[in-house]
């Protein structure tokens, strides 16, 4: 486990030692229409590879952006392959007060895809972590997009529930400060902006120690769904699983200290024929050793890796 918080900590600060080398990029814009508040603002950066039919949609975790260091990275990586991408915000995660994201929003990920920036792709790929690595499964399981080819999920929460159970344990705290910080942040910014759409006062969303806690005062109410354990059986990936016919490479390692191996290993352990998954022995939450191979012709390390693999597929 020790292992596992390094690979975890490098993962996230990793990149202020040795910051990647990104491409030029544009900062990217949509609105979708929402029956609760009308027009929502999604942003992102995009990077367009000359000649390049193809595209990486990035996708980030709980409590992160598009400007996450993995983000970065994997859009580093997508660059030098030849590849565009999109590093997209999920909603509010831009901290600019539009909406709140939940871990099924999949069909936010369908209007940017249709986008005219985007809708000349010929093939497109998601590169999801963590929640972005469960949201990139949601959207593969029930999209209709026929460009969808292959999805990478880097530590994704797979079981809401058991995820939320296993990361809300005393242990972890101090991964859930950090997360509870960022989604407070994100909160502040939206009730400032929609305070009507915004059911709790701030002071009360503050005091919110735990996921199960957010999901059931923040998440529920603002989506309509009846008790966090109805949005977690709703939402969860595990329940589109066997709908996805593209194929799917999951990673995960054994020492993942926010999203544990025990969590996800009964939904792990009953994929279908398509899905590749990878369990590392040295690693922690979307972070791995630089010497991360997949087997494929391409240099080491998980982001190189996955989109060499993504493109063979």
């Amino acid at each position: 486990m020790i292992s596992g918080h390094f690979w975890t900590l490098r993962a996230h600060f990793g990149t202020h030692f040795a910051p990647p080398q990104l491409p030029a990029s544009a900062a990217w814009s949509t609105r979708v229409e929402d029956a609760k508040l009308g027009p929502v603002r999604l942003s992102g950066q995009l990077h367009e590879a000359k000649g390049s039919d193809e595209l990486v949609l990035i996708v980030h975790g709980l409590g992160g952006s598009s400007e996450s260091a993995y983000v970065l990275r994997a859009a580093d990586a997508a660059a030098r392959a030849g590849l565009s991408c999109l590093r997209i915000n999920l909603r509010g995660a831009d901290l600019k007060g539009e909406d709140l994201f939940h871990a099924g929003l999949a069909s936010d990920l369908d209007a940017a895809l249709a986008t005219p920036e985007l809708a000349h792709y010929r093939r497109v790929s998601v590169f999801g972590y963590s929640l972005g690595g469960h949201v990139a499964l949601r959207f593969a399981g029930t999209t209709s997009c026929a460009r969808l080819k292959s999805v990478v999920a880097v530590s994704p929460p797979l079981d809401l529930s058991a995820s939320a159970t296993a990361f809300d344990a005393p242990r972890y705290s101090v991964y859930r400060v950090h997360v509870m910080r960022s989604l407070v942040n994100m909160y502040r910014e939206f009730h400032a902006r929609r305070p009507s759409a915004s059911s709790l006062q701030l002071e009360r969303v503050a005091r919110i120690r735990s996921i199960r806690e957010w999901d059931a005062a923040v998440v529920v109410p603002r989506w309509g769904f009846a008790s966090a354990a109805d949005y977690y059986e709703q939402m969860s990936a595990a329940r589109v699983l066997d709908r996805m016919r593209v194929p799917t490479l999951i990673v995960h390692a054994m020492g993942d200290p926010m999203v544990p191996l025990a969590s996800v290993e009964h939904v792990l352990g009953s994929l279908g024929s398509n899905f590749r998954v990878e369990i590392a022995e040295r690693g922690g939450h979307v972070g791995f050793p630089s010497n991360f191979s997949l087997g494929q012709n391409a240099p080491a390390g998980l982001e190189a890796q996955a989109l060499a693999w993504l493109r063979s597929h």
